[in-house]
Formats: C-alpha cells, structure tokens, sequence
C-alpha cells in the first residue's frame, strides 16, 4: 500500500468558470417543462412523422413530474 502526497502541476477543477451555463432554477423549470409537455414536443420536433390523429392524442401525453424539493 502506497502512501504519500501527490503534488499536482496544475490545477483541477473549473476554478475560473462554471462547469455549465445554467443554474438550479433553469434546471428545474426547464425539466418541468420537458415532464408536462413531452407529448407535444415530440408531436411537433419533427424527427417523427405522425398523423393528425397521432399528433392531437400524443400533444395530451405527459411523464410523471413529482418535484422533491420544494421551497
């Protein structure tokens, strides 16, 4: 079993900017958002091709969104 101190020559981490752009609200609302309206994002992407009648019943399809935290 080794012990000892590793002396690193440069520094590890995001000391200078943030690891990503968003912040815990954005996070949070945008989640929200992609729970209560997954049906409808999908229905109008594009990626996949519908009917009219695929289209109005999948835009009224929503995942579970229970929050934990809440403040």
């Amino acid at each position: 079993m080794a012990v000892g101190l590793k002396e690193d020559l440069f520094p590890f981490g995001y000391d200078k900017r943030a690891y990503t752009k968003t912040d815990r609200n954005k996070y949070n609302e945008a989640l929200e958002d992609m729970m209560l309206n997954s049906g409808k994002i999908i229905a109008e992407y594009g990626m996949v091709k519908l009917s009219d009648a695929e289209k109005r019943n999948m835009r009224k399809r929503r995942l579970l969104f229970n929050p934990i935290e809440l403040e």
